[in-house]
Order: C-alpha cells, then sequence, then structure tokens
C-alpha cells in the first residue's frame, strides 16, 4: 500500500510539471534581460570565462534607454519603438579583447544599428533589417 501511495504521489507531482506547449510567455520587449542566442542564423556560445552578450531596454518618460554588453564592451544608447518597427543608437566601449569575443560583439552592433523591425515569440526577441533575420535575443528569467 506504500508503495502505490508513493507512485500515485509521483505521477500526481509530474501532472502538474510537465509543459502543455500552450504556455505564453511574460517577455515583453522593455525591461526584459535578452541574451544574445542567435546571429546571422549561427548559435552563439559565451566563450569561457567570458560575459554573455545581452540587451535590456527600458523606458523612462519620453526617453527609451538601451545598455548592456556586446562580448567585449558595454552598449549603452537608445531605440525608439513603434508598433513593431524598431531603431537603435549605439555606442559603446572600445577595449579590445579576443577574436571570438570580437566577432560576436562586431555583429551584435551591426544587427543593432540595421534593425528596423522586431517580432517577440515565446521568449524569443528577433530582430530583423526588412525580412533578413539578423539576431535572435532568449529572455533570461533572475530567480
Amino acid at each position: 500500500m506504500k508503495a502505490l501511495l508513493s507512485v500515485v504521489l509521483v505521477l500526481f507531482a509530474g501532472i502538474g510539471c510537465k509543459p502543455t506547449g500552450t504556455h505564453k510567455s511574460a517577455a515583453d520587449l522593455e525591461n526584459t534581460y535578452w541574451k544574445l542566442s542567435e546571429m546571422n542564423g549561427n548559435p552563439v556560445a559565451t566563450p569561457d570565462g567570458a560575459r554573455e552578450a545581452h540587451l535590456i531596454l527600458t523606458p523612462a518618460g519620453d526617453q527609451h534607454h538601451m545598455k548592456g554588453f556586446g562580448g567585449c564592451n558595454s552598449l549603452a544608447g537608445s531605440y525608439s519603438a513603434n508598433g513593431s518597427h524598431i531603431k537603435f543608437a549605439v555606442v559603446s566601449t572600445k577595449m579590445m579583447c579576443g577574436p571570438e569575443q570580437m566577432e560576436i560583439e562586431t555583429y551584435f552592433t551591426k544587427a543593432l544599428n540595421e534593425a528596423d523591425r522586431y517580432t517577440i515569440d515565446g521568449d524569443a526577441l528577433k530582430l530583423f533589417a526588412g525580412n533578413s533575420l539578423l539576431a535572435v535575443f532568449r529572455a533570461v528569467y533572475l530567480k
């Protein structure tokens, strides 16, 4: 009886934990930590011992601030968003680092400067230039 009760409890606990595929993300363009996960269709891996490339967009009245990390340098600036249209004005520090990190940063800042449209699909922020997908970011939720 004790073994049967344990099996029932395990099954019951597992029912509530299974994803249903109908979960809608709470990810929003603003006030979300967006980790760079793909650029130009290729996955982005953070090199060992390095900080991950990311972006955070925050509204402040009429101002819209952007901050983040490009792989080597801090990023800052502003953005404007209207519907699905977006435009960034990016500035960064100019420290040199390893070639892999510089490659990520160069593409990341280029994608931000070229982006004119975005979509959010679940936990994925996608930046486009016209119909060309430039970069994909994943929402990171801090515990």
